[in-house]
């Protein structure tokens, strides 16, 4: 009777660490993203990434859009605004909420941003008003 029992401690000890790590790798984060990268093609992989349920790579990607086509408005505002859902999905409506107030006050500083993403305005409204 001890041995089944040992048996089965073990086989539930194994199975759950290999769900932790099967779930830790879901999450990993890419470490060499190419440099030719279009916004179109980082933007696929990060809604590829959110599809796949590995959030984690989903905000490195949008950060990394930030980071490299930043100067153009639009692009920025669409980024930010999925951090902030992401992390409104997540329940961080702290982080979240800062991010939804800028693209809004983008959009009163820059009236044009209006005509090339206006749902960028809604959506960031309807989910700055998830976090109060």
């Amino acid at each position: 009777m001890k041995h089944t029992s040992f048996t089965k401690t073990v086989f539930i000890l194994l199975l759950t660490t290999a769900i932790i790590l099967l779930s830790a790798s879901c999450q990993s984060v890419p470490t060499d993203v190419p440099e030719d990268l279009t916004k179109a093609d980082l933007i696929q992989l990060a809604q590829d990434s959110y599809d796949d349920g590995n959030k984690a790579a989903a905000k490195y990607y949008y950060e990394l859009i930030i980071e490299r086509y930043g100067d153009d408005d639009s692009s920025r505002i669409v980024a930010q605004f999925e951090i902030a859902h992401i992390l409104i999905k997540d329940g961080d409506t702290d982080k979240a909420r800062p991010m939804l107030e800028e693209i809004i006050t983008d959009f009163d500083n820059n009236p044009e941003l209006a005509y090339i993403i206006p749902e960028y305005l809604k959506l960031a409204k309807i989910d700055l008003a998830k976090c109060e």
